[in-house]
C-alpha cells in the first residue's frame, strides 16, 4: 500500500495519506482524526493537489520503509512563495 507521511502546521503529529479508491484527500494522524486537504495519492505514487493552502506547507516522505530498488525514499520540502 502506498502512503505518504508529512509534517505540516496542520497538526503537531505526523500526518498520513493512503492511496485508496475511497480517499477524499484528508490526512490523518491516527486513523480517526481528519485533516482536510485537496490531495490525491495515486497508486503509482503521484501526489497531486487541486488547491494548495498554507496547511499543506511542510515536508513529505515516501515510502516509509528503507529504500529498495527500484524505489528510492524521497523527501520533499514544500513551500509557498512568501512563506
Amino acid at each position: 500500500m502506498f502512503l505518504i507521511k508529512r509534517f505540516t502546521s496542520a497538526s503537531p503529529n505526523p500526518q498520513y495519506l493512503f492511496a485508496s479508491s475511497e480517499q477524499d484527500g484528508t490526512w490523518t494522524t491516527d486513523g480517526n482524526d481528519k485533516i482536510p486537504s485537496t490531495a490525491h495519492l495515486s497508486w503509482n505514487g503521484t501526489l497531486t493537489f487541486k488547491n494548495v493552502t498554507q496547511s499543506d506547507v511542510g515536508s513529505y516522505e515516501m515510502p516509509l520503509e528503507p529504500s529498495r530498488l527500484p524505489m528510492a525514499q524521497t523527501v520533499i520540502y514544500f513551500e509557498l512563495p512568501g512563506s
